[in-house]
């Protein structure tokens, strides 16, 4: 009897404890969590994750710092920030004053003197000149949005055919989306734009989206109406417009109307979908314009999240992307290594590059460190400011027409970037042959097109046989007439300029501080070759992931339009497989780059391979998502 009592009590307890566990289990805050979510899924087909290899995710400034103010020539931004995956600023005018302001995720490049005259561009840096938007394909636009503007407010999306931006209108067109129609309080939304649904245009732009083939600038302004608005951005997606849907549910409940999304670590609210029957208690989402990451999931209003949450995240599988190290710009022979003293700034011994700093005072310091040189230039307009030159240790004649990619491993700050530096981040590439009387120590001193960089750290990379970056923008000395090139002749001398240092703001008395720059190698190399007869050639990738997570299939083939043409086949790995990254991976701080840490090899066999130039590709799969990746130089098997 008493036993049964104690049975009894024991149940009723486990029963009352159970009660309070569910009831934990459910309440997130003060929000039910009775939201269903499904496991994890893919992300959807993104252009800036599959064609550049990096999300416009808001995790660096590369995702909007270029061109940002006009690269400083007009105040359109005021104070703009990238922190924690979130781009904000606040706008200084309105489109109808001073300006909106606006941002690049995709910039097609610097023109120079005249409308048609290109600015050097570097290979590596993600341009729309190098990765133009196909408007076929790609033309569902989303951004996840917080303007702090009245209901009267408009985002504009504007669309370039070049570089030359608005200066022809039959290369630009442009669309806008009122933010807040309803009303409220502002809130983070996802906005989705269908740029190919023949939506209103801007006033004075006539080119549709489907007008061009392509586009290689893609501009996003977040607010226009009225000065001195706070806004923040935390993704842009570009997609192929293929649905990504879930279903997702929750309790029926007819003052439902929209579905929030929370990244997790975070306490902001984003609504993705609005117009659903809360009664129905199930709806199927398309997540194609949402950023991979893990969400917790929320049921609210139109305006206000939320009244139900999951209790679980949900996670958007973040793709795989790979970046090769070999073959790459970097991998070739390098000119200054096999002359017997690299380009990289090392204390330890002499380099034999001169530091020359020519007007200008204070003078700049240069010191070593270890980790490359550390270079800090006063800024302002010369001749207050200083320019800089490196003289580089050229112990032999260069021939030009073996050496091709000149890569340099920089990385820039300065106290107020973006908004004061119209022309002083810009570098230059400069080199002399014999002059044209053939006199020992006469020279012709050829300048190349500017290679316009950003804050932060950069690898810049210059195709030197290409017109576009090889032609002398100058020369000075005994020069022949014409077009003088990289390739006009032996090279006796050469010379990095960091920056052309001509800024707004003077240093110091105006804030404007000194350029602060570290160089940490110079590099200068031929193309990448290998002999059939040595049977085999390593090939090295870095990912984004773990590579035991990522099934990687390597081919190889004459062009990236069909990479799939030939597959590599795989010979076994030498014991000691070289671990060696010639530049650092990291060319943007992002969520989505290739990292030294996550590197693959794969020992090609040549033994069956003609004779020829190919690039290597590899299709990359983790189980969710799948995503080629292809090399982008070739390499060439003789």
């Amino acid at each position: 009897m008493h036993s049964s009592l104690r049975l009894s009590a024991m149940v009723t307890l486990l029963f009352l404890i159970g009660i309070a566990l569910s009831n934990a289990s459910i309440v997130r805050g003060s929000t039910l969590t009775t939201v269903t979510v499904p496991a994890a899924f893919r992300e959807g087909n993104d252009f800036a994750t599959r064609v550049l290899g990096d999300p416009w995710d808001m995790s660096s400034y590369g995702d909007i710092s270029h061109y940002l103010n006009e690269s400083g020539q007009r105040k359109l931004v005021v104070n703009p920030t990238v922190a924690n995956g979130v781009f904000s600023g606040t706008s200084f005018g309105s489109a109808s004053t001073t300006g909106s302001p606006y941002f690049f995720p995709l910039f097609p490049g610097y023109k120079g003197e005249s409308d048609l005259d290109p600015v050097s561009i570097p290979v590596t840096d993600r341009i729309g000149y190098n990765y133009p938007i196909p408007s076929a394909t790609n033309h569902c636009l989303y951004v996840s949005l917080n303007s702090q503007s009245s209901s009267s407010d408009y985002m504009w999306v504007l669309w370039f055919a070049d570089r030359t931006l608005n200066i022809s209108p039959d290369r630009y067109g442009g669309t806008y989306v009122q933010l807040y129609p309803g009303g409220g309080a502002p809130f983070w939304q996802v906005i989705k734009v269908d740029l190919a649904a023949t939506p209103p245009l801007i006033p004075n732009t006539n080119q549709s989206w489907t007008s061009h083939a392509q586009w290689q600038g893609l501009r996003i302004d977040p607010t226009t109406t009225a000065a001195g608005t706070n806004f923040a951005v935390d993704w842009v997606r570009l997609t192929d417009c293929t649905a990504l849907n879930q279903t997702i549910s929750w309790t029926p409940d007819a003052s439902v109307t929209s579905i929030w999304l929370q990244p997790v670590g975070t306490t902001r609210n984003i609504r993705l979908v609005t117009g659903l029957n809360g009664a129905s208690g199930t709806a199927s989402v398309d997540f194609q314009g949402v950023a991979a990451g893990s969400y917790y999931v929320g049921m609210g209003t139109t305006t206000s999240c939320c009244s139900q949450m999951s209790a679980q995240p949900i996670t958007i599988n973040l793709a795989p992307t790979g970046k090769f190290v070999t073959p790459s710009y970097t991998s070739g022979v390098d000119y200054a290594t096999q002359a017997g003293n690299s380009w990289d700034f090392d204390p330890g011994r002499t380099d034999g590059n001169v530091i020359q700093f020519t007007s200008g005072t204070p003078l700049a310091t240069a010191t070593y460190d270890g980790n490359g040189m550390l270079l800090t230039t006063p800024s302002g307009p010369l001749p207050a400011g200083v320019d800089v030159a490196i003289n580089l240790n050229t112990p032999q004649a260069i021939d030009p027409n073996a050496y091709r990619y000149l890569t340099v491993d920089m990385e820039t700050s300065w106290v107020a970037p973006w908004e004061n530096i119209p022309d002083a981040m810009i570098g230059r590439w400069i080199w002399a042959t014999l002059g044209t009387s053939g006199n020992p120590g006469s020279h012709c001193t050829m300048v190349g097109p500017d290679i316009p960089y950003d804050i932060g750290r950069q690898q810049m990379t210059v195709d030197l046989f290409s017109t576009l970056s090889g032609n002398a923008e100058d020369r000075e000395g005994e020069c022949a007439g014409g077009t003088l090139s990289w390739r006009t002749g032996q090279v006796l001398t050469t010379r990095f300029d960091p920056n052309e240092n001509i800024s707004i703001l003077a240093d110091p008395t105006t804030g404007g501080g000194p350029l602060i720059q570290r160089i940490r190698s110079i590099q200068l190399n031929k193309p990448n070759t290998v002999n059939k007869s040595s049977g085999t050639y390593v090939i090295s990738l870095g990912l984004n992931k773990d590579p035991s997570l990522v099934n990687t299939s390597f081919y190889y083939t004459t062009t990236t339009a069909s990479p799939t043409q030939y597959p590599a086949l795989a010979m076994s790995p030498p014991a000691d497989m070289p671990n060696k990254v010639y530049l650092p991976l990291i060319q943007r701080a992002g969520v989505a780059q290739a990292t030294s840490g996550n590197m693959k090899y794969f020992s090609w066999d040549l033994s069956t391979v003609p004779l020829g130039t190919y690039y290597i590709c590899a299709v990359l799969n983790d189980g969710l998502n799948s995503q080629t990746s292809c090399s982008m130089v070739p390499i060439t098997v003789q």
